[in-house]
């Protein structure tokens, strides 16, 4: 295998050895080159472990790409209206459902990026609504406070029902969002896929 490359000294050192997984790091020398020396096997004493704890921070932020991805599927799944959003308002993220809800309310809508009302006095509600939601959660209460809201739809409609919740720290950090809201029409029967 090494003649016909030209190689002849090969040093490996192994990053991760599990049971479905080996990552070994190769330094290959040629034939008229001796083994590696003590200064090298120095120096590469002092890389491997960087390479290794790179490789390890690569492999956690794979398993994070792909838990958002399902995450995001789950949410795409979903019957229920879901949104992302700022304090102000602003949509930063919304579901398959959501879409249809926009495209089939008369009492929301998104306008230059933010969800708003259609229903003039209940702007100031809905409003108050997201900044409520927004404030940070404390250690203090007892129960993690939500916030709901029974906004009107067209005559003889039954209200849309929001409800919003405040993001942990941690992920706002994450996803620039300050609250979740899902929202609901009792005019419309929830079907649930069994995929789902």
């Amino acid at each position: 295998v090494l003649a016909p490359l030209g190689v002849r000294y090969a040093t490996m050192v192994h990053l991760t050895l599990t049971v479905r997984r080996v990552e070994v790091i190769t330094i290959w020398r040629g034939i008229d080159q001796v083994p590696m020396d003590e200064d090298r096997v120095r120096l590469l004493n002092l890389l491997f472990p960087h390479i290794q704890q790179a490789l390890e921070i690569r492999q956690v932020l794979g398993i994070t790409k792909r838990r958002l991805a399902g995450a995001e599927a789950m949410v795409d799944a979903s019957a229920t209206a879901t949104f992302l959003l700022t304090r102000q308002g602003r949509v930063l993220r919304s579901n398959a459902a959501a879409e249809l809800l926009l495209q089939q309310s008369d009492a929301l809508a998104v306008k230059d990026g933010a969800l708003i009302t259609t229903q003039a006095r209940f702007k100031e509600s809905l409003r108050k609504l997201f900044s409520d939601a927004a404030l940070p959660i404390s250690p203090q209460w007892k129960a993690n406070p939500t916030h709901a809201l029974a906004l009107p739809q067209g005559f003889g409609k039954q209200p849309l029902q929001l409800l919003a919740s405040p993001l942990p720290p941690g992920h706002r950090t994450q996803c620039n969002a300050d609250l979740f809201l899902l929202v609901t029409d009792p005019e419309k029967p929830l079907n649930l896929p069994d995929e789902v």
